[in-house]
């Protein structure tokens, strides 16, 4: 559980924050998808407790999708260069691993292989941090990375190792 409140933090600091597009993917119930929704509400009480104890606005809507996230791309604009990055996402289980890549298969069967290089970030959990080939076959993470023609590079590794 801990593991998904991360993976639900940082994917919303990234897509919230610093983000000019971008698209979820859910295959449990694909016509709400939020891939429809452009831009945040600007209303000052936007995911805000309201009289009635409801919780109001595109924000709240936002963060409970995210509960359910298994994998994410989304789009930002580098301030340095002024240019798109696409960045990926997946939650699931580990299918294979090596000194170069890493594959995480979510639970709707979407599988995404990321290559893993020096600057690739791995968390074990409770503050350890380690190296790619620590994280074994059948370990659940989130892997999040950046696109580039067809192969996307894992920035971050998130596993709850065996």
């Amino acid at each position: 559980m801990a593991l998904k409140r991360i993976v639900v933090g940082v994917t919303a600091l990234a897509v919230i924050g610093g983000g000019t597009g971008y698209a979820l993917a859910e295959s449990s119930n694909p016509t709400t998808n939020l891939a429809s929704v452009t831009t945040p509400s600007n209303s000052p009480n936007s995911g805000q407790k309201q009289p009635n104890g409801k919780r109001d606005g595109l924000r709240h809507r936002f963060m409970l999708r995210l509960r359910t996230l298994q994998h994410a791309e989304w789009v930002t604009r580098d301030p340095n260069t002024n240019k798109d990055v696409t960045h990926e996402a997946v939650l699931g289980t580990v299918t294979s691993v090596s000194t170069n890549s890493i594959t995480v298969k979510a639970a709707d069967g979407y599988t995404l292989t990321f290559a893993v290089n020096s600057d690739t970030k791995v968390h074990l959990g409770k503050g350890t941090t380690g190296k790619v080939t620590d994280v074994k076959s059948g370990d659940k993470a989130v892997v999040a990375g950046i696109k580039s023609g067809s192969t996307v590079t894992a920035k971050r590794v998130l596993a709850r190792t065996s």
